[in-house]
């Protein structure tokens, strides 16, 4: 409202409210109320949608896995048998049960299980006979047979053995073999066997040898050398020249 009042000569003087009573300047204050309300509410919309947005693509990446460790226990690997695993395995005396020989479950272990299992007897003992036929470098025919008594070897024979020869074995170079000659010298003049087979009883070990490729002959010329304790004591010949 507009207070009024006269004063001398006529002279009418309008007295005007103070501004914060005047109802212009609240519907100001109203409305720069609402607009800022307005800001902010807009403010907290757009944070909220860019948390959103964050939280769906963290959500949306691919998590992060840490590699587990095995835990699946080493297999040893089954292994091929050479000339030198083969002269690694120790016979056991035959009378002795073969107590010293190699294990059973340790050949295994080394060359798997043997392709061939059967029953037989050496001296009226029981034995049993295993055969693996996984023979590094030579053909089908080659093979491994070990005999056991209570699982311990008392008998090994390595048979199919592929030997390339630079010259034929000759009838003089076998007539040329001694008795008490060793196990070395013989396999440096004539070269390595085609089988080997070797047994122990009574404390002496027999190695018995046979040379069946590269010997000079009729068709089928062989020789057979034997060792008592790695000393020659006999030999034979068949077709040679």
């Amino acid at each position: 409202m507009w207070k009024k009042g006269k004063h001398k000569n006529e002279i009418v003087y309008v007295e005007k409210k103070p501004v914060y009573k005047q109802r212009w300047f609240w519907i100001l204050i109203v409305i720069v109320i609402l607009l800022v309300a307005g800001d902010i509410s807009n403010f907290i919309s757009k944070n909220n949608s860019s948390t959103t947005d964050r939280t769906v693509a963290a959500s949306s990446a691919p998590a992060k896995t840490t590699p587990k460790k095995s835990t699946h226990a080493k297999v040893n690997l089954v292994s091929d048998i050479t000339a030198e695993s083969y002269n690694n395995i120790k016979v056991g005396n035959l009378t002795k049960s073969g107590g010293d020989g190699t294990t059973y479950m340790s050949l295994v272990q080394k060359f798997g299980k043997p392709s061939t299992t059967s029953d037989a007897a050496s001296n009226n003992i029981a034995t049993k006979v295993k055969t693996w036929s996984n023979i590094r470098g030579s053909g089908p025919d080659a093979k491994m047979t070990i005999s056991f008594v209570h699982n311990h070897a008392v008998d090994k024979n390595l048979t199919g053995i592929q030997v390339t020869r630079a010259n034929k074995i000759t009838l003089a170079q076998f007539n040329s073999l001694q008795n008490g000659q060793s196990y070395q010298q013989v396999t440096k003049k004539l070269g390595k066997p085609n089988a080997v087979r070797v047994t122990s009883n009574n404390g002496k070990k027999t190695t018995v040898t046979e040379y069946l490729t590269g010997v000079a002959g009729k068709q089928g010329a062989n020789l057979i050398i034997i060792y008592d304790n790695d000393k020659v004591t006999g030999k034979a010949q068949n077709n040679m020249k």
